[in-house]
């Protein structure tokens, strides 16, 4: 389930058959619950008593790493146009 899910997120990357943004919502949707399903299917997490604290773990790293990856993306855009992108007073120049 998790590979076709994950080639549905391809086809989509692929194809452009969606906006940038939409593109970006169904892969994050198709990748999350790729995500759900190999927690349950291959690390077997459950609310049972003996899983009970690898789900905590997990539920709590969770948020963390979404911030984490959000952050370092923030980060990446703000370099981004910090270095990549030529002032107005630069282009100028060059011509």
């Amino acid at each position: 389930m998790s590979a076709l899910l994950m080639t549905a997120g391809l086809w989509l990357t692929i194809t452009h058959a969606m906006s940038p943004f939409a593109a970006i919502l169904a892969t994050s949707l198709l990748a999350g619950v790729a995500v759900i399903i190999q927690g349950y299917l291959l690390l077997h997490m459950d609310l049972s008593h003996a899983q009970i604290w690898h789900t905590v773990a997990m539920v709590l790293f969770l948020p963390l790493f979404v911030v984490t990856i959000g952050l370092t993306a923030w980060m990446f855009h703000g370099l981004y146009e910090r270095t990549m992108i030529m002032p107005p007073a630069m282009s100028s120049m060059s011509h």
